[in-house]
């Protein structure tokens, strides 16, 4: 524990080990399950030149057991999570209520339906808010016409478009982990075990799509769960890839 904390700034053990369960526990579902899209992602067919490009850079790694500095040294690797985490949140939406009043200032102004100009509006207190996370990072207006697209290099070539820089969430200007206190608190250590994941699978694993007519329907529950249709109507939870192994660990 840092010894400059104030007793009123300090966790208890209780809260310490309470922390720990929520980074653990609460990251496992949120986390696995972005993998498992981000595989779907690159196992379609216009998406195969990126897992080659990925794969390429990720065996340029000399160890099998990298570093975390080694690991975001890995600028495609990175672009290719930070634009899944963008387009593909397994988290859609999230609610927050508003503590106090206050009066909430708008970037674009609207016209009610009495024809009236508003440049911000009043919240009044206890009222529930609605934070449309997928919106938000699909945006075309902040992200451009193409928001819709999977484009990794769109994070390598610097134009993220730069009205992204006005979202206030945590990490590079998508609400995928929420902003401001409430923002999520492992979000560091997801995004290690998204690239650990990523790094450990594509090096050794090739991943195509098992029946690229199969279709995958995405189910809005705690988190956004693949789903396909069988034959009686009902749906089950699963991601059929068809995997190859390529290379043996070193």
């Amino acid at each position: 524990m840092a010894s400059d904390l104030k007793d009123s700034e300090r966790m208890t053990d209780t809260e310490v080990i309470d922390q720990i369960a929520t980074m653990i526990i609460a990251g496992h579902e949120t986390t696995s399950t972005t993998v498992a899209w981000l595989l779907y992602e690159l196992s379609k067919a216009e998406n195969i030149h990126m897992q080659e490009k990925l794969r390429e850079e990720l065996l340029s790694v000399k160890t099998d057991e990298p570093t975390m500095d080694e690991l975001n040294a890995l600028p495609y690797l990175d672009a290719i999570i930070r634009e899944h985490l963008r387009l593909s949140p397994v988290i859609v939406s999230t609610p927050r209520c508003a503590d106090k009043d206050d009066v909430v200032p708008l970037s674009t102004p609207f016209v009610d339906r009495n024809g009236v100009e508003h440049t911000e509006f009043r919240m009044p207190k206890g009222e529930p808010i609605f934070i449309p996370i997928m919106c938000m990072n699909r945006d075309k207006n902040i992200w451009g016409e193409d928001a819709l697209e999977f484009r990794p290099e769109r994070w390598l070539s610097g134009d993220t478009h730069p009205r992204s820089g006005e979202i206030p969430g945590v990490f590079a200007g998508v609400m995928t982990f929420i902003g401001g206190p409430r923002a999520c608190i492992g979000y560091r250590m997801a995004l290690m075990e998204m690239k650990v994941l990523t790094f450990v699978l594509l090096r050794s694993i090739s991943f195509e799509l098992s029946d690229p007519n199969l279709k995958i329907e995405r189910r809005i529950t705690a988190v956004v769960r693949p789903v396909i249709k069988k034959e009686d109507g009902s749906y089950e939870t699963t991601m059929p890839l068809r995997l190859k192994h390529i290379r043996d660990r070193d």
